[in-house]
């Protein structure tokens, strides 16, 4: 997938504003190209909806607001990029938001998925959240900076503006009331976007995240984990990060992130690597090291679901149980998965994904699953 960028005309009534187009490569088709810049209202942003049979020619070219934009679509479209915030987002969607239901549609819940690094892509959470679709619609969200999304300009590599992105991406796609995950670092995100946006999301789960960086508590789990000699390339690598060490403590480390599946396995050789913006947020003097949401917890708006494992070396369960400790008792919930690392949707994807359809009231009300509200651990 690449990007086209056309400078903007001067706008007239026979031409509405133009602004960015995409070309896509479609497994079914070659490259589209000779694709003009897609004519939308001024003040929205540009998508492009492309529409099979995809015929010299013939390419979908509408004005699309962003309230109808996902009204719009029909089997088989495919939105390529989202412009949000002045940055060209990559997203991908599996199932649909309204189905059949007797004589009506049913609207499914929006799953908006966050995915960690930073510096990494949506790769991580497929094909596992497929298992979601039926139930929800699933997005897969690449930040500013990271997989297929634009975004270059390092001081925009900050959690505000990944946050904002967030409520943006929503607004531009007439999304309501979002169920938004964020894992690891995408949990930081949400974290934030909780605290600019609060009541935005109609949930928000938490998933092995931390609402602080302790490098001492990383360090001992590792070391619980892996031994004394895992211990201390972890505290090697995260006291002095640099995008030229991700890929040996890759090798040597992120192995003894899970138990029972291989860290990712092949989701994380799929993904799309940005070992720079990583770098940048969580190296010496990095945004990493000074955020700190022990304050905004108690002000959550939206219900909030915790989940950790217990033998997670990155996000340690203590972390998990200090933000259910500060989360509002009547609308939050933890987790804590036995035997299970980073990611419990990893080693345990059957409980974790039962615990969040309950969440979103799509499920049955699993018996026993969730630690009781605001308990410690």
């Amino acid at each position: 997938m690449i990007g086209m960028t056309h400078s903007a005309p001067s706008s007239s009534a026979a031409h509405p504003r133009l602004v960015h187009c995409f070309i896509v490569r479609l497994p079914s088709c070659a490259w589209i190209a000779g694709l003009r810049p897609v004519a939308l209202c001024a003040g929205f942003p540009a998508t492009l909806l492309l529409r099979p049979p995809y015929l010299a020619g013939n390419p979908c070219r509408r004005p699309m607001p962003r309230a109808s934009l996902r009204q719009m679509l029909q089997p088989g479209d495919v939105i390529v990029r989202v412009m949000v915030n002045g940055v060209p987002l990559y997203f991908d969607v599996e199932g649909a938001e309204l189905v059949p239901d007797g004589g009506s549609l049913r609207k499914k819940p929006t799953l908006l998925l966050l995915h960690g690094g930073p510096g990494f892509d949506h790769a991580s959470f497929k094909p596992a959240f497929s298992g979601l679709s039926a139930d929800a619609q699933v997005i897969y969200l690449d930040h500013r900076g990271q997989g297929r999304s634009g975004g270059n300009d390092p001081a925009t590599w900050t959690l505000a503006h990944w946050a904002d992105d967030v409520k943006g991406f929503c607004d531009a796609l007439g999304i309501e009331k979002p169920f938004v995950l964020g894992n690891s670092f995408g949990g930081f995100v949400a974290m934030e976007y909780m605290r600019r946006h609060p009541g935005h999301a109609a949930g928000i789960i938490l998933s092995s995240t931390a609402a602080r960086m302790q490098l001492d508590l990383i360090v001992k789990a590792f070391a619980r984990r892996g031994g004394p000699a895992i211990g201390q390339a972890a505290a090697d690598f995260w006291s002095d990060i640099k995008a030229d060490k991700v890929l040996p403590y890759a090798a040597q480390v992120m192995p003894y992130y899970t138990v029972k599946a291989p860290m990712d396995g092949p989701g994380r050789a799929r993904s799309i690597m940005r070992p720079e913006v990583l770098e940048h947020f969580s190296g010496p003097g990095g945004e990493m090291w000074g955020m700190d949401f022990r304050d905004s917890l108690g002000r959550a708006a939206s219900p909030v679901l915790v989940l950790c494992g217990d033998q997670d070396p990155i996000t340690p369960w203590e972390c998990s149980e200090e933000i259910i400790g500060l989360l509002p008792k009547e609308t939050s919930q933890l987790h804590r998965f036995p035997h299970c690392g980073h990611g419990t949707f990893r080693d345990d994807p059957d409980g974790t994904f039962a615990l969040i359809r309950q969440f979103m009231g799509v499920g049955e009300a699993v018996s026993g699953a969730a630690m009781p509200i605001n308990a410690p651990v």
